[in-house]
């Protein structure tokens, strides 16, 4: 009759002080860890939302729940958004989630409007040439040897790696003189 759901936000992400997301077996006092909901299949995506928005204090329509899928190297990242309002929880789990977990998601919070509405960057279900993508960035801060997420943005597929320097600048509140260096992290498999 239920369905475990793992869900996790910016804030999470920000309070991670790993390589991926969140630590999803993390203790609920953690301030990294996900909030879990215990959910009847035949919730609908828009009735989690509502649920999810009362009890972290937001308005539902300001928020967008995306599912979240292994990926090869052996890390969690949001697949796509979950646009079907009135698609069951068991459905979407079903179509988007990772049998043998229970279903994980990340909730996006709206920072643009128009007319009191949200605007959301377009994500193509089907993966164009030049598709918007979410970036995920870290800080390491090298005195107190710690590594945080920094926070999120999009960008086209193909955009080359100095265009990520305005973003990221941005992100963290530095000035354009700032100097970069981006790392990549993988594992000795490769990623």
């Amino acid at each position: 009759m239920y369905l475990p759901v793992k869900v996790i936000s910016e804030e999470n992400f920000k309070a991670y002080q790993g390589f991926d997301l969140t630590a999803w077996d993390a203790d609920a006092a953690d301030p990294a860890a996900p909030r879990s909901y215990r959910t009847l299949r035949t919730t609908t995506i828009g009735e989690l939302t509502g649920r999810i928005a009362e009890d972290i204090g937001k308005e539902a329509d300001h928020l967008r729940l995306w599912v979240m899928v292994n990926r090869q190297n052996k890390t969690v990242r949001p697949g796509q958004p979950l646009v079907d309002s009135l698609m069951t929880i068991e459905d979407a789990h079903a179509k988007f989630g990772t049998k043998g977990h229970e279903f994980r998601i990340w909730i996006e919070e709206a920072t643009k409007f128009e007319g009191g509405k949200p605007v959301w960057p377009e994500i193509q279900h089907q993966p164009s040439n030049n598709s918007q993508i979410l970036i995920f960035a870290k800080h390491f801060d090298a005195e107190a040897q710690a590594l945080k997420g920094a926070g999120y943005f999009y960008m086209r597929k193909h955009d080359k790696v100095p265009e990520l320097a305005s973003p990221i600048l941005q992100l963290m509140g530095w000035s354009t003189g700032v100097s970069l260096k981006l790392y990549e992290v993988c594992t000795l498999d490769g990623w």
